[in-house]
C-alpha cells in the first residue's frame, strides 16, 4: 500500500509538471499561430496586397504561396488561427454585411459567422483558452468618455458575451498579460502629448482583478509580445522620432521587471511587425520597411542578429502589423 501510494503521488507530481510545462508552451506559441502558415511554430512573412486582393506568404519552411481572399476596399484582415490547427488561417471582416470569413487551414473551406456592426473595431484573440481564435469586436459608444464595450463570441461554447471596459478614447491592447493560457482585456490610454504619461490598464482573466501600470507617453506605439518567453505578454511599447531618426522599443519584461530598451528601425518608412520568426517562444522586434518591401527581424534566439526578407510592395499591408496600435 505505502509503495502503492508512493508511485501515485509520483505519477500525480510528474503529471502536473507536464501539465504546467503544455500550459506555458501553448500560451507562448498562440501568440504567434496567427502567422504562422506552416505551422512549423515560426511567424512567417506575409503581406496583402491592396490591388489584387491577395495574400501573399513567404513560409519559413521555404514555400511561397498566394491566395485571392477578400475585397481590400471593404474588409478589415483579422488573422488568427480559428480551427485550432496550430497555423494561420486567412481571414477578413467585412464591415458592410458583418460577415467574418475565415479560410481553415485544416479543411480548406470557407465558414461565415455574422458578429458586430457597422464601427466596430476587430479584436480577435482566443479569450477562452481552447486554442481557437475567437471572433471579437468592440463597440465604442459616442460622446466625451464614451464607454468601450468588448462583444466575444466564444469558440469553446458558440455563446456571445459583452464586457464594458475602457472609454472611446482608449487603444485595444489585448495579450495574456497573466500567463493563464487566456488573452485579457487591455487597453492603452495614451498620454495627451509625447510628455504626457500614458497606461495600460488590464482586466486579468486568472482572478478577475486589475493592473493599472504606467508605460510611454502619448504618440507611442502599442506593440504587445512576448518578448522574454514567459508565457506572458510584456509591456512595450515602440517609440518614433522624426522622419530618419530610429524608432526605440521599450520593454518591461514580466519575468524580472527590467527594462529592454532597442533602436530598430526608421521612423518615417517602417511599420512594426513583432512576432517570433526564429522558434524561440519570444517575440522578435520586427519592422516592415515600406520603401523596399523588407521586413527586418531582430532575433531573440542565438547571437540576436538581424536578418531581412525582402517580400512585398510599397502598397502592400504587412499582416503582423495588425496586432499595433
Amino acid at each position: 500500500m505505502i509503495k502503492t501510494n508512493k508511485l501515485f503521488i509520483r505519477l500525480t507530481i510528474f503529471s502536473l509538471m507536464i501539465f504546467a510545462l503544455a500550459v506555458s508552451v501553448f500560451a507562448q506559441t498562440k501568440l504567434r499561430d496567427a502567422l504562422d502558415y506552416d505551422g512549423d511554430d515560426k511567424a512567417d512573412f506575409a503581406v496583402f496586397r491592396t490591388i489584387d486582393s491577395t495574400w501573399y506568404v513567404n513560409r519559413s519552411s521555404g514555400t511561397v504561396s498566394s491566395q485571392q481572399f477578400g475585397i481590400s476596399n471593404s474588409d478589415t484582415i483579422v488573422p488568427g488561427d480559428y480551427d485550432g490547427d496550430g497555423k494561420g488561417d486567412l481571414a477578413v471582416w467585412r464591415y458592410t454585411n458583418r460577415a467574418w470569413y475565415v479560410l481553415n487551414s485544416s479543411t480548406g473551406t470557407v465558414t461565415t459567422t455574422i458578429f458586430g456592426a457597422n464601427g466596430d473595431e476587430p479584436v480577435q484573440r482566443d479569450y477562452d483558452g481552447d486554442g481557437k481564435t475567437d471572433i471579437a469586436v468592440v463597440r465604442r459608444t459616442i460622446g466625451t468618455g464614451g464607454a468601450m464595450i468588448w462583444w466575444i463570441l466564444r469558440s469553446q461554447t458558440s455563446n456571445a458575451i459583452a464586457y464594458q471596459f475602457g472609454i472611446n478614447t482608449d487603444y485595444v491592447a489585448p495579450g495574456d498579460y497573466d500567463g493563464d493560457g487566456k488573452f485579457d482585456y487591455a487597453i492603452y490610454r495614451a498620454g495627451a502629448n509625447n510628455a504626457s504619461q500614458s497606461f495600460y490598464y488590464i482586466a486579468r482573466s486568472s482572478d478577475n482583478n486589475f493592473t493599472v501600470a504606467p508605460w510611454g507617453v502619448g504618440g507611442d506605439w502599442v506593440v504587445p509580445g512576448d518578448y522574454d518567453g514567459d508565457a506572458k505578454t510584456d509591456l512595450a511599447i515602440a517609440r518614433r522620432g522624426t522622419m530618419t531618426e530610429p524608432v526605440t522599443w521599450y520593454v518591461l519584461r514580466s519575468s524580472d521587471s527590467v527594462l529592454i530598451a532597442k533602436p530598430f528601425g526608421i521612423t518615417e518608412y517602417d511599420i512594426p511587425t513583432q512576432n517570433d520568426y526564429d522558434a524561440d517562444g519570444k517575440t522578435d522586434i520586427s519592422v516592415w520597411r515600406e520603401t523596399d518591401g523588407t521586413f527586418y527581424v531582430l532575433k531573440s534566439a542565438g547571437s540576436g542578429e538581424t536578418t531581412f526578407a525582402s517580400w512585398g510592395l510599397i502598397s502592400d499591408f504587412p499582416i503582423a502589423s495588425y496586432d499595433t496600435h
